[in-house]
Formats: C-alpha cells, structure tokens, sequence
C-alpha cells in the first residue's frame, strides 16, 4: 500500500470512530492534545502522524490504536 493511500484509510477509519462515537471533532482533538485542524487533516487523510499521535487520538476514542490501522 502506498503513503497517500495508507493515509486516506487511516482517516477514512479514525473520521468512521468519530462518527461512531458520536464524538466531536474539536473534543476529541482536545482530548488527544492536537488541534481541531490537525485531526481534520488527518481524518482527510492529508495529514501523516506520529505513532505517539496515533495513541493520542485512539485513548481520545477509547480504542486501540491497531483498531484505527487499515
């Protein structure tokens, strides 16, 4: 799998999450200590993350952080 579409699916999950959780995008980027823009970013899959951030934005969600990776 390629960068761009590693990031497109990891997006296309973490935005799914968010929408499952019922979540907010401004909450949960707060919860994970990263900007609203930044997670926006990233669920579009236009942002690359570190693994510390992955983390971050799983515990904001209350999963595993494997359960956000394609």
């Amino acid at each position: 799998m390629d960068d761009e579409r590693l990031l497109a699916e990891l997006g296309k999950r973490i935005r799914a999450e968010v929408e499952h959780k019922g979540a907010s995008i401004t909450v949960t980027a707060e919860l994970a200590g990263i900007t609203r823009e930044y997670l926006r970013k990233v669920m579009a899959g236009k942002q690359a993350l570190t693994v510390p951030k992955l983390y971050a934005i799983a515990e904001a969600l209350g999963v595993r952080p494997v359960d956000l990776l394609p």
